[in-house]
């Protein structure tokens, strides 16, 4: 029988897909499923897992694994869901990728049908959310938009002359109108002073005949 029980192998996590040391600890459904026991974490449940993810104990891969690449987090943690960047052969970044496996020990993950080698991925960084500035043709468009300060102050002193009734005091208007009131009044004084003299002359002239 393949995998008996108390037999070392390794196996496939069945929620986060990553590969792990194990021991076989129960055989269930005529040698189909396999219980084993983590030998790293011992304090955590036994899992039945399946024949088809399970194989014998392979040594590691060395692999040099670049750490400006993975800044954040090793690659043999991720788990299934996990974002990770494809790394073209001429060093820049390829397609977005999700991890549906991942094995430490050959240092490879499974994206979609492929298998890519820790050497060709990367570590995914969202995008934080860019500020949009003004362009220089643009930014000229936007001032011209905007009233000046002088501008602004003028309208403010224009509102102030407003009265309560709504309508702008014009000062100046004022003024001319107010000269030519007292210009016609004088005019009226002095013909009412001629008249009245021309009276008097009269009077004077009966008097001495």
């Amino acid at each position: 029988m393949e995998f008996p029980v108390k037999s070392y192998v390794q196996a496939i996590d069945p929620v986060c897909r990553i590969w792990f040391s194990a021991r076989v600890t129960e055989v269930a459904d005529n040698g189909a499923r396999r219980r084993v026991k983590r030998t790293e974490y011992p304090s955590e449940p036994a899992n039945w897992v399946p024949i088809a993810d399970i194989r014998s104990k392979e040594t590691k891969r060395i692999c040099k694994v670049a750490k400006k690449l993975w800044p954040s987090q090793d690659p043999k943690f991720y788990q299934r869901g996990d974002k990770v960047v494809e790394v073209r052969p001429d060093g820049t970044d390829g397609d977005v990728l999700s991890v549906e496996q991942n094995d430490p020990w050959r240092c490879q993950m499974k994206c979609g049908d492929r298998l890519y080698r820790y050497e060709h991925l990367k570590e995914f960084e969202p995008r934080s959310p860019q500020t949009i500035t003004p362009d220089k043709e643009t930014a000229p468009q936007l001032e011209s938009r905007q009233p000046s300060q002088s501008v602004q102050q003028s309208q403010h002193q224009a509102t102030d002359l407003i009265p309560e009734h709504g309508t702008i005091e014009e000062p100046q208007q004022q003024t001319t109108e107010n000269r030519d009131q007292s210009n016609t009044r004088g005019k009226k004084r002095k013909t009412q002073q001629r008249a009245k003299t021309v009276k008097v002359t009269k009077k004077v002239s009966t008097c001495n005949d």
